[in-house]
Parts: C-alpha cells; sequence; structure tokens
C-alpha cells in the first residue's frame, strides 16, 4: 500500500501528492532488548523503547508483549507525525532457563518489525557442580569429600533452615542460618558405602527461597564383598513427569529380608525432599525370608518447574549392612508444558521457513483449556490442540517463521500458552527465533541406558547460512546431570564457514538410576545463540 503510494506521487503535482497519500507509520529505538539474569519470580529492572511517529498525519498503534515480558507506556491512541512516547518493558520469568519474546507495535500501515526480546533466568539457589558422582569406594571405607559451592543469586537475604545428605553420603559446611544477597558457601560432601552396588543419594537444604530450592543428586559405587541382607524390588522407582505441587500415584517396592536365619528389624524409613511414604515397613520385624511393603509417592514443591529431583529412601535397619538405599528421581513440570522449550529457524528470504513442530502435554488432573499465541513474524498451523485438552491428553501445532527480507540478525518471539486451570507457572512460553545458524535436531533423546555404562553416539548438526561465516566461542554442557552426558567427537572449530555445516556427536553415561536431563549449548555470534540442544535419558 505504502510502495503504490510513493510510485503514484512521482507522476502527480505536489498538492495532488498531499491529497492523495497519507503516508504514517512508527520506528523504534533501539530494535532489541537483552536482559541481564534475572532470578525467577521476579522482575528484572526495566528497559526503555522509544516509538517515533513519522509522516504526515498521526499514526494509530496497539502495543503488545509475548513470553515472560510485561510492557507499561505513556503512549496515545493515535501518535502525531514527529512526536515519540516511551515503552517500558521488564522480563519476568516464572521457569529457569534462556526465553525469547518480543515487543510488538503496530500502527496498520508501516508496522516496524516486531522487537526482539531475550532474558536468561536463574534459580534463586544455585549448586556448583550441580551433581555430584563419587569414584569406586571399597564398602566401609569413606571417600574424600568433595565441595560443592551454594550462591545465593537473590537480591535478599537467604535463610537457610537446614542441610541433609541422604542415603550413603554426609555433609559438613561453612553456611551460616543467614546467608547474605550474592553470597556463596561452600559443602563438603563424602560417600560412605555400606554395601556394593550402585548407590544414590541427595543433597536437600531447605530455605526460604521463592519458589524453592532444587536438590543435588549425588551417585557412587559400593566395590567388594560385602552383601546386604536387606532386597529392594524395583531396586529404584522412576516416577517421570509430574505437575508441581501435586502427588503422583503411589508406587509400591517390597523389601525382603533374605536372611535365613535371622529376623531384620525395620526401624525407620526416610524419603528425600519431594517424596512422601509410607507402607508396612517401619517399626516392624521382618521374618527370615519374610517382606514387607513401602509406598512412595513423588509430591514436588509448589510453583517450581521445571526442574529433577534426584533423591533416595534411606532405611535404618538392624542388618550390619544399615542404612539400606533406594534410587529415586522424578521431574517436576509445569501444568501444560510446550516441547521443545525453544525453536530456531535458519535463514529465509521473501518465503516462509520450513514448518517446525512443538508437542503440548496436559500433566494437569483434569482438562486445560487453552490459549494459543505467536509473536508477529511466526505463524501457528495445522492445530491439533482442540479444546478442552483432557487430562493426560498431547496434541501438536506446527510453527513456520514468515518474516520479509533477509535475515541477517535475530529475529525473536515467543509461542505463549495459557492453560486455563492459571496458576504461578501459567503460561507455558516456547522460544522462538531466525537467524543464520541452525542446529538440529532439536533434542536428543539416548532412552534407558544402564547405569556407569556408554550408549551409542548421537549426533547433532549445525549449519551457518549466513553471510557473515559463524563464530563460535564456547561448546559446554549445563544442566542437573551435565556429568551425565559428553561429547564424543567435534568437528565444528572456532569458525563455521557460511552455507557450510559440522557435527557434534554425544554419549551417555548414567551416574545414577532415573531421568537424567542436561542440556548442550553452542555459544556463538549469531544473534539467536547460544545454540540450545536438550538432553535426556534414562539410568537403569
Amino acid at each position: 500500500m505504502k510502495l503504490r503510494c510513493l510510485s503514484m506521487a512521482a507522476m502527480l503535482p505536489p498538492l495532488m501528492i498531499m491529497l492523495t497519500c497519507n503516508i504514517h507509520g512508527v520506528r523504534l529505538s533501539p530494535t532489541s532488548l537483552t536482559f541481564p539474569s534475572t532470578v525467577v519470580g521476579s522482575i528484572s529492572a526495566p528497559q526503555v523503547v522509544t516509538v517515533t511517529a513519522f509522516g504526515n498525519v498521526s499514526s494509530p498503534i496497539t502495543i503488545s508483549v509475548s513470553g515472560y515480558y510485561k510492557q507499561s507506556n505513556n503512549c496515545p491512541a493515535s501518535l502525531s507525525p514527529g512526536s515519540s512516547c516511551k515503552v517500558t518493558v521488564s522480563f519476568a520469568p516464572n521457569e529457569f532457563g534462556v526465553f525469547n519474546g518480543a515487543l510488538n507495535v503496530t500502527n496498520g500501515m508501516s508496522s516496524p518489525p516486531a522487537l526482539s526480546l531475550s532474558g536468561q533466568a536463574i534459580l534463586p539457589v544455585s549448586f556448583q557442580p550441580a551433581s555430584l558422582s563419587f569414584a569406586s569406594i571399597q564398602v566401609g571405607k569413606t571417600s574424600p569429600g568433595q565441595p560443592v559451592t551454594l550462591t545465593n543469586r537473590q537480591s535478599k537475604v537467604l535463610a537457610i533452615k537446614q542441610i541433609l545428605a541422604s542415603g550413603d553420603f554426609s555433609q559438613t559446611n561453612s553456611c551460616p542460618g543467614s546467608l547474605a544477597a550474592g553470597a556463596s558457601c561452600t559443602l563438603i560432601v563424602a560417600f560412605h558405602p555400606t554395601s556394593s552396588g550402585s548407590i544414590q543419594g541427595a543433597l536437600s537444604v531447605s530455605t526460604d527461597a521463592f519458589p524453592g530450592t532444587q536438590p543435588l543428586g549425588l551417585s557412587g559405587i559400593g566395590s567388594g564383598t560385602v552383601t546386604s541382607h536387606v532386597a529392594f524390588s524395583p531396586r529404584s522407582l522412576n516416577f517421570g513427569n509430574q505437575e508441581a505441587g501435586t502427588a503422583s500415584a503411589a508406587k509400591s517396592v517390597i523389601l525382603t529380608n533374605t536372611n535365613s536365619s535371622a529376623s531384620l528389624t525395620v526401624m525407620t524409613v526416610i524419603p528425600s525432599l519431594g517424596y512422601v511414604s509410607g507402607g508396612t515397613c517401619a517399626g516392624k520385624m521382618i521374618a527370615p525370608g519374610g517382606t514387607c511393603t513401602i509406598n512412595v509417592i513423588f509430591q514436588p514443591s509448589p510453583q517450581f518447574a521445571s526442574v529433577s529431583y534426584p533423591g533416595s529412601l534411606t532405611v535404618l535397619d538392624s542388618d550390619s549392612t544399615s542404612p539400606n538405599v533406594l534410587g529415586l528421581s522424578g521431574f517436576a513440570v509445569p501444568s501444560v508444558t510446550g516441547s521443545p522449550a525453544a525453536l530456531t529457524f535458519g535463514a529465509i528470504s521473501s518465503h516462509s521457513s520450513n514448518p517446525q513442530t512443538v508437542t503440548v502435554q496436559n500433566y494437569h488432573s483434569g482438562p486445560e483449556t487453552l490459549s494459543i499465541s505467536a509473536t508477529r513474524d511466526f505463524l501457528i498451523g495445522n492445530d491439533s490442540c482442540s479444546n478442552p485438552l483432557a487430562a493426560g491428553g498431547r496434541c501438536q501445532f506446527q510453527v513456520t517463521f514468515v518474516a520479509n527480507g533477509s535475515i541477517n540478525q535475530d529475529l525473536k518471539g515467543a509461542i505463549t500458552i495459557s492453560p486455563s486451570s492459571g496458576g504461578f507457572l501459567s503460561p507455558e512460553v516456547v522460544g522462538l527465533c531466525g537467524d543464520y545458524a541452525v542446529v538440529t535436531p532439536p533434542n536428543l533423546n539416548f532412552g534407558s541406558q544402564p547405569v556407569n555404562t556408554t550408549s551409542a553416539a548421537q549426533t547433532a548438526t549445525l549449519t551457518a547460512g549466513g553471510p557473515p561465516n559463524l563464530n563460535i566461542s564456547s561448546i559446554s554442557i549445563t544442566g542437573n546431570n551435565a556429568a551425565d552426558f559428553a561429547i564424543s567427537n567435534n568437528t565444528c572449530g572456532a569458525t563455521v564457514t557460511s552455507s557450510s555445516s559440522c557435527s557434534i556427536s554425544m554419549t551417555f553415561t548414567p551416574k545414577a538410576t532415573g531421568t537424567r536431563q542436561a542440556t548442550l549449548a553452542i555459544n556463538d555470534d549469531a544473534g539467536c545463540g547460544p545454540q540450545q540442544i536438550s538432553l535426556s535419558g534414562i539410568g537403569q
């Protein structure tokens, strides 16, 4: 419409141009915003965008944001030529991770591209490293201690109420009852196996942090010939994904006294943080060859996702190998999830990209009515998410990147999925980004793998669009179970030439039973970096 008006203007007298062409539009400055690391549940310091009108008539405008972003503005419904107004944008994440979004300012004629927003959400309490794995230790011996740094990432004092290590693990620490904002303290964890085999545990820190404090996974191997007379069937429990703040169905474990000549007294059964136990074992005497039942429920903290809950069930009993330990694992999720967590599109020019698929899963106990929207320049199609989506139901839709012109810089946005149940963890956000680099596939799932054995390699491909060339600054593995995944082969150097590809092969060596998750992050100078691949597997 604007181009037709301008071409006509070249053939008309000046007065006729004024009568014929009502040209108007707005410009944004800056053209993108990046927010510093922000603690989940808090709001970042605001950043300001200036909206300026151009043309010869007033420009009616509408303003909106997507993803985990909020805006306020002093803009009138119509902005006169040459005048400006301010939009204040803040980052308010409900989950931890890297999240994109966009500020849309439209005037119905020559609206500018959506303004890209990006920010990183961090947990209020962090551990470094995120998990500990101990080498094989002789039963009855104690390993050297391994340090863990606990950091208060909040802007206020952290109250530390209790620190516990479960199973065959112990801890000492230098942590005060109150830890100042930004301050750290050190915990020393040791492993002292009472029986042979793979042993799992957790370091649980109870604090007043909102929305919560995640447990730290511990694993080790007891070596030797000491055999316990306490047998578990199964030897571990994996609860999979569970909506945060809700209780799973109970899973049962049969405890057998394998001693043929002596009774076994079970004093108590202690579950790790996030789990509840019951049954017929605690406080009972089990006859030779007899059994009892332990029931376990996974109940992750409310308003805290997506978070892994490594842990153990510690049984204190009269056997010489006491305590005896059963591994536990589970993963807390929002009521509705979108997978993958982010989509990256390669560069396109004057046409649409190939569509990519998002899968929506309802973990809520009842049906959810969904509201699904996308940032401008990204379109939703082939949507099978009929309303309402039944409890436990799954649906899919596709997303297409439809930006106009070449992409030399990032164009970011978000899919916003709002379930009818609402709550702190609503909405669920899937990050979107169009760029000149793309990594495929977006996730690597290694399936089930025996503990402490290495899987076959799986490969991801990084493709540079461009020009320009793609410069890589680092490749790292992050997340709660980062130590379980390794790069087995990497053909990506410091630079990937425009229009070429390189590959990264990964393997999975679970340190403990249950669901294990991490992220492969490729830091580069493309606007959609870091390129991320979700890594997952199950330790058996």
